[in-house]
């Protein structure tokens, strides 16, 4: 009964914080006053701006401040979530999902930036950063782990919510290493999770992304459940831009010096 109330409350996070289509005058004049800016400044600015409506209209004020603010310098896209996020955490959701949509490549960064400045709002930013770029999942959901350590049993939820069609490859992961007697954190399951896709992807000859905007959670199900087991996952996942720690290799892994040759063990 716990685990059934836990999930709805996740759904209704996630349904929440799903940004609305863009209003093009309020892009157009959030534009206008953010395009005098120093970039220094960009991302203060864009949350006065959103602070400035009224409670109920923040979240699609933020979306199309941060839309506007990124279509003057994109690579300001986390410190303007961030500085959104701070301001007024119920927006950071809304604020983190369209930074991600436009800004893919820096998902990690996206991610550790909203969920450190909203970490009460960590449910609703992984979802819809989930939502908006499904094939991200692993860099959103590790960065989110760094950033708030304590709340990462609501990330997995959070995902699945967002993303049914994720639920059988998560799934698999899981088995994998309990079928290999190993435990696994996190950053492994969905760095597994990942490479299950990857591996899927090449398979069928479908990206990652195609596949995860085509198939519903019964054909993913399906799909992944036809892939022939292979040796138990052994490798941790590698470092993540923007934050935390690398990966750690197992004592029985071989390491690759500076050189680039793999020694054995005498």
């Amino acid at each position: 009964m716990k685990s059934k109330a836990l999930k709805i409350i996740v759904a209704a996070a996630v349904l929440l914080a799903i940004p609305v289509a863009a209003d093009e005058a309020r892009v157009s004049a959030y534009t206008a006053k953010l395009s005098g800016k120093r970039v220094t400044e960009l991302a203060n600015e864009t949350a006065k701006l959103v602070l400035a409506e009224k409670p109920e209209t923040r979240v699609a004020a933020a979306t199309d401040a941060v839309t506007a603010a990124l279509s003057i310098h994109a690579p300001s896209a986390p410190l303007v979530v961030a500085s959104v996020a701070k301001a007024a955490p119920e927006t950071a959701a809304a604020a983190a999902a369209t930074a991600v949509k436009s800004q893919p490549s820096a998902a990690a960064r996206i991610s550790k930036a909203a969920v450190s400045a909203a970490p009460s709002q960590v449910e609703a930013i992984v979802g819809a950063m989930c939502k908006a770029q499904p094939a991200s999942f692993y860099a959103i959901g590790v960065s989110a782990a760094e950033a708030a350590p304590k709340a990462g049993a609501k990330i997995l939820p959070a995902m699945t919510a967002a993303l049914p069609v994720l639920k059988p490859v998560i799934a698999r992961s899981q088995a994998d290493f309990a079928a290999a007697k190993r435990t696994a954190s996190l950053a492994l399951v969905l760095k597994h999770a990942e490479n299950l896709l990857a591996a899927l992807s090449g398979s069928s000859k479908e990206s990652a992304e195609s596949l995860l905007a085509k198939e519903s959670e019964t054909t993913m199900a399906t799909k992944i459940g036809s892939l022939a087991a292979g040796p138990p996952p052994v490798l941790l996942p590698p470092f993540v831009p923007g934050g935390g720690s690398p990966g750690e290799i197992p004592a029985d892994q071989p390491q690759t010096p500076a050189s680039g040759r793999v020694y054995s063990t005498p």
